[in-house]
């Protein structure tokens, strides 16, 4: 633990300053493809997690509308594809005069839509952030696979979502590893392209990576019913969200009291009070043993990428809160494994 909280403390101190820094572009001609990429996007995260019918009707062309309405038709619900787009974050592909391609990724879900935008321009559909009479590229083509089937993973159909439904404390271990070897496939594949252009993909037509994606959907479904049909839980949710927004060092100690939780509560009450004001409840694990234990999930709506975890009811000292930013998964990852070979010494 001493080395994870090493890491850890390193890598999340640095996050406090810098959150979502852009690379310079190379010219300016570069800089305007782009911006017309990031708000595309973007808009399609935020429009999707609002109204995902609605949010492909105005940024997706037509056939590529009458594709996602084929694959998603009866499988899945408004609800759950609202979800889908709410913990999703961006993995930045090439972009260029012709195109830009772009991972949607949930590692909540484990599964990618990567979306291909050309030239075919259209109004900003929406009034929001003061981007209106904008023009943004209309997406005309996608694929929607199962993390495992864009990894190459060799797993069960159900494999990933029995992960996810039962961590077993923390989920922040398992999504960290997804997410990091989602994106290295993701660079492996794009981060070389010169013209964007929608490879391939072997499981693009795959039933078992339709059904892994399934699998995951239907996590998350009774993940949110769960919580919104216990009204103690979901009271209890809120609160500890309200504890994440207002950053109280005080209050945070006083449930966290442990040096693991002092440490990343130091850092956490560190950002800036729009960030905090951000989290959400997205997921509530409750404990199979029959124990008091709850484990609770919060996203960053403005950034997906950042996520916070509060396991509570087993004592003041176990209570634990952790949270991390999945651009850092890599060396999150390599700070578990070393706690793991310290402790088996």
């Amino acid at each position: 633990m001493n080395q994870l909280k090493r890491c850890v403390t390193a890598l999340v101190a640095g996050l406090v300053c810098w959150l979502d820094a852009a690379e310079p572009a190379g010219d300016e001609a570069q800089m305007g493809y782009e911006v017309d990429a990031v708000i595309t996007e973007s808009t399609l995260l935020e429009r999707g997690a609002l109204d995902p019918e609605n949010a492909v009707k105005a940024l997706f062309t037509k056939s590529a509308a009458d594709k996602w309405n084929a694959f998603t038709g009866d499988d899945f619900s408004q609800e759950q594809l609202r979800d889908f787009f709410c913990g999703a974050f961006i993995l930045r592909g090439p972009v260029s005069e012709k195109g830009g391609i772009a991972g949607l990724y949930n590692p909540w879900w484990d599964a990618i839509l990567i979306t291909e935008s050309y030239l075919t321009k259209i109004s900003f559909p929406y009034g929001s952030g003061g981007m209106e009479g904008n023009e943004v590229r209309q997406i005309d083509d996608f694929v929607f696979l199962s993390g495992a089937s864009f990894r190459g993973d060799k797993e069960s159909d159900t494999a990933v979502a029995e992960k996810l439904a039962t961590p077993k404390g923390s989920p922040s271990e398992i999504v960290l590893d997804l997410t990091s070897r989602t994106q290295k496939q993701f660079e492996t594949m794009y981060g070389k392209m010169k013209v964007p252009l929608l490879l391939d993909h072997p499981g693009a037509k795959s039933e078992s990576s339709k059904k892994q994606i399934i699998a995951c959907a239907g996590v998350r479904l009774k993940m949110t019913q769960l919580l919104l049909n216990d009204k103690t839980r979901y009271d209890d949710i809120w609160s500890v969200a309200k504890v994440l927004r207002t950053g109280k060092r005080d209050t945070f100690d006083l449930i966290f009291p442990s040096e693991f939780g002092k440490m990343m509560a130091r850092t956490f009450c560190r950002l800036p009070k729009n960030i905090r004001a951000d989290f959400e409840p997205y997921g509530y694990y409750p404990d199979k043993t029959g124990e008091k234990a709850r484990v609770y999930l919060f996203i960053n709506t403005q950034f997906p990428r950042l996520f916070a975890v509060a396991s509570l009811g087993l004592g003041a000292d176990n209570n634990v809160f952790e949270w991390y930013d999945f651009a850092k998964c890599d060396e999150l990852v390599k700070a578990f494994e070393m706690t793991k070979k310290e402790e088996a010494k």
